[in-house]
């Protein structure tokens, strides 16, 4: 291990992404920037990715390999944050891989905007094409105090207002990649670890923590990090059971990290935006169940006669939606089960089409 204190620890959890790791280290290890260390934590893999790390932590000292049982995502990104020792931090999935410009070029805007977050876009990168993906329009952004609430903190509870004409960005905010943390001031934060009763949002619980204690942001229109979505397709068309609960139960972490404040009534009405939204991702969960049209209608009934989804659809703004989703919340409010387990059907095909 290399003696100097590094600049920039980047923390790459694992787990069976053979075909993909090489292509990870590679970028990170040829970074302009020299002074890093990566701590890079085996979940448990059970193919070659851990010959591969090995390989890797033999040829150049700056990596930290840390071995554990597959344990998730969240507790191998904690395991690693106890060991890093740069001035700031960042991650990096392991079939993932970043521009060798990403870690000069991003600490020279943190150091020089004094920021303890710096933000910056991605490509998501698929099997045939790549598409870019911006975060915010401005190409520089620089928000502290009340800013970071109106504009970070409390996007990451929900959109309002013209945020909800594009409801499919609800989540842009949410990645704990494609950004820089001060490691002085996050260090402590840890991922929620109960990913069996969230289903998914680790990244945006996490996000949460760290915008709420967020002093100066800076986001530039940078797009280092490549987003692997080649397998895009089994991801989002696998059936979660349970998965309305799982929602259900994540929106009470959420509601425990609403903050006592002026702009308290915001946040909820935000939060409850999130909870009518989230309906879509359910409703497409279900259609991969494997079951028949009606069994479908019956099961997206059930989820929506629960008083928490009927009171988000009572107050959800449909005037600020588009057209297709107006049509989709009003099927909903008015429980129109059957008309609407087939539009999503719909929906989702002309998704596969145009992705």
């Amino acid at each position: 291990m290399q003696e100097n204190t590094p600049l920039i620890s980047i923390i790459v959890p694992v787990y069976n992404v053979a075909d993909y790791l090489k292509k990870c280290l590679d970028s990170i290890l040829h970074q302009t920037l020299k002074e890093i260390e990566v701590i890079c934590v085996n979940d448990g893999s059970t193919d070659d990715s851990g010959a591969i790390l090995e390989e890797y932590a033999v040829r150049d000292d700056r990596i930290i390999l840390v071995e554990q049982e597959n344990k998730g995502l969240s507790r191998a990104r904690n395991a690693a944050l106890k060991f890093i020792r740069g001035k700031y931090f960042m991650f990096v999935d392991g079939d993932d891989w970043i521009d060798e410009s990403t870690c000069a070029y991003m600490y020279r805007v943190a150091s020089t905007y004094h920021s303890d977050c710096a933000m910056f876009s991605y490509i998501k990168e698929f099997s045939d094409h790549s598409v870019v993906s911006h975060i915010f329009e401005e190409e520089l952004l620089v928000y502290e105090g009340e800013d970071i609430q109106k504009y970070i903190h409390r996007r990451l509870f929900g959109p309002i207002g013209k945020e909800l004409m594009q409801p499919e960005r609800m989540d842009i905010l949410v990645s704990a990649c494609m950004q820089l943390f001060e490691t002085e001031k996050y260090k402590n934060i840890r991922f929620f670890d109960a990913h069996e009763k969230i289903g998914t949002f680790e990244d945006g619980l996490y996000q949460m923590d760290v915008y709420g204690n967020c002093n100066r942001f800076v986001y530039v229109q940078k797009p280092f990090y490549h987003y692997r979505k080649d397998n895009v397709s089994s991801i989002t068309s696998a059936y979660r059971e349970d998965f309305d609960k799982k929602m259900i139960y994540l929106f009470s972490v959420i509601e425990g990290k609403l903050p006592v404040n002026e702009m308290q009534n915001i946040y909820q009405t935000a939060l409850k935006n999130r909870v009518g939204i989230s309906l879509i991702g359910i409703g497409l969960n279900q259609i991969h169940s494997g079951y028949g049209v009606v069994k479908n209608a019956v099961a997206i009934k059930t989820t929506l006669n629960m008083d928490m989804f009927q009171t988000s659809l009572k107050t959800l703004p449909l005037e600020n939606f588009p057209l297709h989703w107006r049509v989709f919340f009003l099927l909903c409010k008015r429980r129109m089960t059957l008309s609407l387990t087939l539009l999503l059907q719909i929906m989702e095909f002309l998704r596969k089409r145009v992705r």
